[in-house]
């Protein structure tokens, strides 16, 4: 299931920062470490360190996060656990030319209840979708995305929002593609921005 509206805003991570966990180079537009991966789910995320301290910090959305809020316990049983995969292939099994260029995904596979699609996910016939522009890709915000200022464009007669994807851009797409990711724009069609304050179209699957 895919929501029909933008229902919430969010920056995807809220640094333009690389960051080491566990020794491990993680970039801004890595999904698997994203705020806005915590925030659907409730979870754990590592912000940078704080000032004067050697340690990274938890972003404080634990067991407090669109799950945990947009539903009721009965609700979230319903609602399967996803293995969510990130690497190359799952984020851009249409385009060899990407897999091949692109560096910034992961190939940690996670275990989410709610989640947001991959730019291969959202091209798949079988879910309704085309490879280029279309109207089911488009979305309004809700009113609370509106009220706190999701971006809402007007263009002839194609309008609605910007919301995120989980894929990261290629390198030879853009400058900086360690801070850039694939987002919907309003026509319903595909474009890169740097980790900003986007909708979210969160997706799920239930029993």
């Amino acid at each position: 299931m895919l929501a029909e509206s933008a229902l919430i805003d969010c920056d995807y991570y809220s640094y333009n920062i690389i960051r080491k966990i566990h020794g491990e180079t993680i970039y801004a537009n890595n999904y698997v470490h994203s705020s806005v991966r915590a925030y659907l789910n409730g979870s754990k995320y590592w912000i940078k360190p704080a000032e004067n301290v050697d340690m990274y910090v938890d972003g404080g959305y634990f067991k407090v996060g669109f799950l945990q809020t947009a539903f009721t316990e009965e609700e979230q049983n319903l609602i399967l656990t996803t293995e969510v995969k990130n690497d190359l292939r799952s984020l851009y099994a249409d385009d060899a030319t990407k897999i091949k260029e692109s560096v910034f995904a992961s190939d940690y596979t996670t275990s989410d209840k709610i989640f947001l699609l991959s730019r291969q996910e959202i091209t798949r016939k079988e879910y309704g979708f085309s490879s280029k522009y279309n109207s089911a890709c488009i979305r309004f915000p809700s009113d609370f995305a509106a009220f706190r200022g999701v971006v809402i464009s007007y263009r002839e007669d194609k309008q609605g929002t910007f919301w995120w994807l989980r894929s990261p851009v290629p390198k030879e797409d853009v400058n900086q593609v360690n801070q850039y990711l694939v987002f919907v724009d309003s026509p319903g069609g595909f474009s890169t921005i740097g980790i900003s304050h986007l909708g979210v179209v969160p997706a799920l699957c239930i029993d």
